[in-house]
């Protein structure tokens, strides 16, 4: 793994790190404050890569042998089908929709913004993981909203309930970009970056691409740490595509159980893990995988771990 020497950060985003946000463990966290005075970018290559490292995408080859925990809620024919756009699944926070023209095509981004009570005049923009969507932030909003950030919590294009296009060239750089007029129609000028997960290596793009933008970074058990590329067989989309029809919520319960929780699982977390399942009961299945396989390969193949002295 990269070290990063970990610098200032404001108070309030301090507590974010030491917030579970439902994961059941230790967040391990990166900060960088643009603040302060930058250092020369070091020369020393990357450190070696690991030789295992766990997909960070539903597994549909295989389940991994089950781990003693408890026993999960019964699956029946009775529970929620969730359509692609989640149209009929409720946020604990109203849902915005930006609407943006993108790739010749017309595309809505859904976002939360959160406002506080009592505004310390900063705000904080979280970036969901490959698994998850704006939804699953609710814990650490609130712990947030509670120091005075305002939060703006967005779905990225394929994700939770934002647009599933049929055709899209999935890159960080046009993540990003959405995300920042997304900023710019709200007129936020200023912002501190929080990314989990796939939502790490989006953030460290948003951040080389807008550095203008972002007061500080927060990478929180991100993945990007490795060139995926050099650790995981290259696998085509239309592979990924088949593996993801193959999705199960008994197959999707147990990749989050061994890849998220060391092989441990407590009824909370299946709110984790809800809108995945729904979307596998849903007649129009097929438009989510599709998605899940496009992104998968941006994952895959567009690695931020080079980039990272420049930051």
């Amino acid at each position: 793994m990269m070290a990063m020497k970990t610098k200032k950060l404001a108070p309030a985003l301090l507590s974010l790190l030491s917030f579970s946000c439902q994961s059941g463990g230790d967040l391990q966290p990166i900060v960088i404050d643009f603040s302060v005075a930058k250092t020369p970018a070091p020369t020393a290559t990357p450190s070696p890569l690991p030789k295992e490292t766990p997909a960070p995408v539903p597994a549909a080859t295989a389940t991994p042998a089950p781990r003693p925990s408890p026993a999960p809620a019964a699956i029946s024919d009775s529970s929620p089908a969730y359509d692609p756009e989640l149209t009929n699944y409720d946020y604990p926070r109203p849902v915005r929709v930006f609407s943006l023209h993108d790739q010749q095509q017309d595309l809505q981004m859904a976002y939360v913004v959160a406002e506080p009570a009592e505004p310390n005049g900063r705000t904080v923009l979280l970036l969901h993981g490959k698994n998850f969507s704006a939804s699953y932030w609710e814990p650490t909003i609130r712990v947030l909203l509670g120091k005075g950030f305002r939060i703006v919590a967005p779905d990225q294009i394929g994700f939770g309930k934002s647009s599933k296009p049929a055709a899209y060239q999935f890159t960080f750089h046009a993540l990003a970009r959405n995300t920042r007029n997304l900023l710019d129609s709200l007129k936020i000028g200023k912002v501190s970056v929080v990314g989990h997960s796939m939502g790490g290596m989006l953030a460290s793009r948003f951040a080389l691409m807008y550095p203008e933008t972002v007061e500080s970074l927060v990478l929180v058990n991100p993945i990007g740490l490795e060139d995926w590329k050099t650790v995981v067989p290259y696998k085509s989309v239309d592979e990924l595509y088949q593996s993801e029809l193959k999705a199960t919520p008994e197959r999707i319960r147990a990749y989050e159980r061994e890849n998220y929780f060391a092989g441990n699982w407590k009824p909370e977390y299946e709110s984790l893990i809800e809108i995945l399942e729904g979307w596998t009961r849903h007649p129009d299945y097929a438009r989510v995988a599709w998605n899940a396989a496009l992104t998968t390969d941006m994952v895959f193949t567009q690695p931020v771990l080079y980039e990272f002295p420049l930051i």
